[in-house]
């Protein structure tokens, strides 16, 4: 079976049956975790409307009590949309507000002992002007471990200077027929009641688990490790075989909508070289670096996220031991898919600057044919089988690339023609040389020091190593982590049949 794969995978063709694809006419799906978000978010918001809606016994309403409707609305909703973001900015918000209205209360105390009206108005105006510059120069300048308190805390910080304002400008009220330091008081109240209610609802109306997003965030950085890997090598191996021509990035930028239709059609309408599916390298355009920085972008995201994890209420009652487990391996994961995606880059560049290379039949369909194997490796959700298949095939692809390289370092090392020049050249002799004819296209600017195009070519072989090696690393790591999970949810690992991975681990 092994040896009839790997002559699919020579041929071309996929070593596994395709799944059935789905009719064009199909409803629009619904994204549940918006739909649970939604849902969430509209029965906390209707509950605390009562606070203003209801009236008491003596016919009068809850005081103030627009403010904890205002609460619940911020301190749910967040972008991650888990329980352990709830409830940190729930933290985060009470601490504001009880700093902002101690630091009104005194102030609003000592204006109480001011009798003009005049004075007790510059007195405040005072209070203000100082502690709005303390508070946001303490913030910035004061650190809590490695980072600054602003950096830690921006939203707390935000709410003592709102709450501050809200509770000592009645001070300056003269009209009022209640104590001046009551609104101060409910402001409070209603503050802790609005996170309490926001924390709750993020716990028992339909709860979204913060370990959970962080495995939906792995899973998507696993995908678009794949997906990035396949394109960038099949673009080398269709534009080496000289069946496309790469857009220099500077003249992307620049690229209007229907030049990108037309280079797009022209691309559909070449001879593909073989095991190269052209779908991969035109459907949407510039495949490559869109997919790094929708990666990078999604890489950030999760990373903001591990902060919270330690008040994800869901796992209070899970050993120490575990959660540091989880995070250590997921930090790993996340770590070694973005060093694929800068491999990828760095492939990337080099196709798209410098197409032409001494590669062979040989080499093109390595470079092709690993980029399959690549994205079926790192394929979510994850399939035992199908994996370790291409990884076994990967590692063979890895000692004919390595066999590659050997053969060419030789020929470079025995070519004194086509070694670089080891003498120093200053940098005004460099950007004032000329050129060989077409050197300078595509705005590089400087000519090219190597005669023979074998050295290139010799890195080029070297970074595709570099992205094989680093994409069996990423699958080792995501395998062992998956591993884990399933034994402590209490499965077993069967090394024979593979594994069935639970339905939140996939992201499903």
């Amino acid at each position: 079976e092994d040896r009839k794969g790997d002559q699919e995978i020579e041929e071309g063709k996929e070593p596994f049956p395709k799944k059935e694809k789905r009719s064009t006419f199909r409803f629009v799906t619904t994204d549940k975790n918006a739909l649970h978000f939604s849902i969430r978010l509209s029965i906390l918001l209707t509950i605390s409307s009562l606070f203003v809606l209801v009236e008491g016994p003596d016919g009068k309403g809850y005081p103030q009590g627009l403010w904890v409707y205002i609460t619940v609305l911020f301190v749910s909703w967040f972008p991650s949309l888990d329980a352990a973001s709830v409830i940190y900015k729930s933290i985060q918000r009470i601490m504001g507000t009880f700093v902002g209205v101690i630091i009104a209360l005194l102030c609003g105390v000592a204006s109480s002992f001011i009798d003009n009206f005049k004075t007790r108005g510059i007195f405040l105006g005072c209070c203000i002007a100082a502690v709005t510059f303390a508070v946001p120069f303490a913030a910035s300048h004061l650190k809590v471990g490695r980072a600054t308190i602003l950096a830690q805390y921006a939203y707390a910080c935000i709410l003592c200077l709102l709450t501050f304002a809200i509770a000592v400008l009645p001070f300056h009220d003269d009209s009022a027929n209640e104590p001046r330091w009551r609104k101060a008081l409910f402001r409070v109240a209603n503050v802790v009641i609005g996170c309490i209610l926001g924390a709750v609802g993020s716990i028992v109306i339909l709860p979204r688990s913060t370990k959970s997003i962080i495995i939906e965030k792995i899973n998507k950085q696993i995908k678009f490790a794949g997906e990035a890997s396949q394109s960038v090598l099949h673009i080398a191996a269709d534009t080496f075989a000289g069946e496309m021509v790469p857009l220099p990035l500077a003249d992307e930028l620049v690229e209007s909508a229907a030049d990108l239709k037309t280079r797009i059609r022209n691309s559909l309408s070449r001879r593909t070289f073989h095991s190269v599916d052209k779908r991969v390298i035109v459907e949407e355009g510039n495949v490559v670096l869109e997919l790094y920085e929708t990666s990078l972008k999604d890489w950030r995201a999760t990373k903001s996220i591990y902060p919270v994890v330690r008040y994800d209420p869901f796992n209070i009652f899970v050993p120490k031991d575990v959660r540091e487990a989880f995070k250590t391996e997921t930090a790993n994961i996340l770590a070694r898919a973005l060093r694929v995606q800068n491999t990828v880059v760095l492939l990337d560049g080099i196709v798209r600057n410098e197409p032409k290379h001494n590669f062979d039949e040989t080499h093109l369909a390595l470079f092709a044919e690993s980029g399959t194997l690549i994205r079926r490796m790192l394929t979510v959700p994850h399939d035992p089988v199908a994996g370790e298949f291409a990884a076994q095939e990967l590692t063979g692809k890895l000692s004919r690339a390595r066999r590659a390289i050997v053969d060419l370092s030789a020929h470079v090392a025995n070519s004194p023609t086509e070694l670089p020049s080891r003498d120093l050249v200053h940098i005004d002799e460099l950007v004032g040389a000329e050129c060989e004819e077409g050197d300078d296209s595509d705005g590089r600017g400087a000519p090219k020091l190597v005669p023979g195009s074998n050295v290139c070519a010799l890195l080029f072989l070297q970074l595709v190593e570099h992205l094989m090696l680093r994409s069996l690393r990423l699958y080792s790591a995501w395998k062992h982590f998956v591993n884990l999970e399933v034994v402590n949810r209490g499965g077993v690992v069967n090394k024979g049949d593979g594994i069935e991975i639970p339905s939140m681990l996939v992201g499903e």
